[in-house]
């Protein structure tokens, strides 16, 4: 899922940097905003990041967690 851009913040660009763990079943876990941001770029980041699913990483064929960093990037192309 794509983030969605809030309604009341058009034409303006953020960038939102996340950090969280992909988990033994692929989805985020303890997910957080890295760098300050404005609160509504960073629940739009949140909300679509955490529906991300991906393939569990193995090591040795036994799924194991690893740490992640997502950065969003919000512009309006023109």
């Amino acid at each position: 899922m794509k983030p969605r851009y809030p309604q009341n913040r058009r034409g303006s660009k953020a960038t939102v940097l996340l950090e969280g763990r992909v988990g033994t079943d692929g989805f985020l876990k303890d997910l957080r905003v890295l760098a300050p941001a404005d609160a509504e770029f960073a629940d739009a980041a949140l909300a679509a990041v955490r529906q991300w699913q991906f393939t569990p990483t193995r090591l040795d064929g036994v799924p194991m967690e690893v740490r992640m960093r997502v950065t969003v990037n919000f512009f309006m192309d023109q």
